[in-house]
């Protein structure tokens, strides 16, 4: 049976999640929060406030979870060293 996905992964497919989740924050905010319609619309800003505040709780998910397995890698090294 093959390998699981997340099993492939190391702590640079981590960094660059968190970083393509962090840009679209930033453009949520600047390119979609900051827009005249936006503004005036406040329907449509709560929805676009709530795609932005899902993002913000996705990035604080891998961060989390980069650092919970960055610490296993750790752990798993310093079992296998030699002494």
């Amino acid at each position: 049976m093959g390998k699981r996905l997340s099993d492939m992964l190391d702590e640079f497919h981590y960094h660059e999640a968190m970083d393509r989740t962090a840009m679209l924050t930033h453009m949520v905010d600047s390119y979609l929060m900051q827009h005249p319609v936006f503004k005036a619309e406040k329907e449509f800003a709560e929805k676009i406030e709530h795609a932005g505040m899902l993002l913000a709780e996705a990035y604080q998910i891998i961060g989390d979870l980069s650092c919970k397995r960055s610490e296993n890698i750790k752990k798993n090294n310093g079992r296998t060293k030699k002494k």
